[in-house]
Parts: C-alpha cells; sequence; structure tokens
C-alpha cells in the first residue's frame, strides 16, 4: 500500500509503530490485528475509530460470527501443506501453544471438529 506516508507524522502511537496504524487509516481498517496492544493505546486510534485487537481476539470473534467459514478457512488451510500440520488438530495445537499467541481460540474450535 502507498500514500499513508503523509500520515505518519499525525499519529501519536509508538514512534516504532506509526507506519503501521498510518497505512491502517489509509486504507480503511476497522480493526488492526497485532499482538504489540501497547504500541497502539486507545488515545491513539480512536480518532480514526479503529479498534486494535490481538489475533486469538480477532480469531475468537471471527468464529463467534462466522464458525462455518472458520472452520472451512482451518481445513484449506491444512489441505495446502505438504508439511505438519496436515490436520485441524495439528494446527490448532500449534496455534495452542504458548508462544503462537492464539490459545483461546484453539481451545474455542477444538469442541467444534
Amino acid at each position: 500500500m502507498t500514500g499513508f506516508e503523509a500520515l505518519i507524522s499525525e499519529m501519536t502511537n509508538d514512534r516504532k509503530d506509526r507506519h503501521v496504524l498510518a497505512a491502517a487509516v489509509r486504507g480503511g481498517a476497522e480493526v488492526l490485528v497485532t499482538e504489540n496492544l501497547r504500541d497502539f493505546p486507545e488515545e491513539a486510534v480512536r480518532a480514526y475509530n479503529i479498534k486494535v485487537a490481538s489475533q486469538d481476539t480477532f480469531l475468537l470473534d471471527a468464529l463467534d460470527l462466522r464458525p462455518a467459514d472458520v472452520l472451512t478457512a482451518l481445513r484449506r488451510q491444512v489441505s495446502r501443506y505438504h508439511r505438519e500440520p496436515r490436520t485441524i488438530e495439528s494446527l490448532l495445537a500449534i496455534l495452542g501453544s504458548a508462544g503462537s499467541g492464539c490459545t483461546r481460540f484453539a481451545q474455542t474450535c477444538r469442541p467444534l471438529l
């Protein structure tokens, strides 16, 4: 994306991530998904009507709104892998691991399989 560069100086979030918020504003984003929540405080995004969400929260919201579509996307994702994870269960094990940031999403998906 281009055309967001002029907005960077107007952003008030963490200096090293101002280009990210500027691109989100320019692109008309409703949600900025990041694991770096503290660099995008509410007061920095409020004027642009952008919500900031972790990947876990974003995926849980998508699952709540469109569970069949999310499960279809997970099936499609694993069908394209030539190596592990080759099953949704294996993918959810990875997503549910401590380092992935999607533990609640993985836990919520398992009973739906």
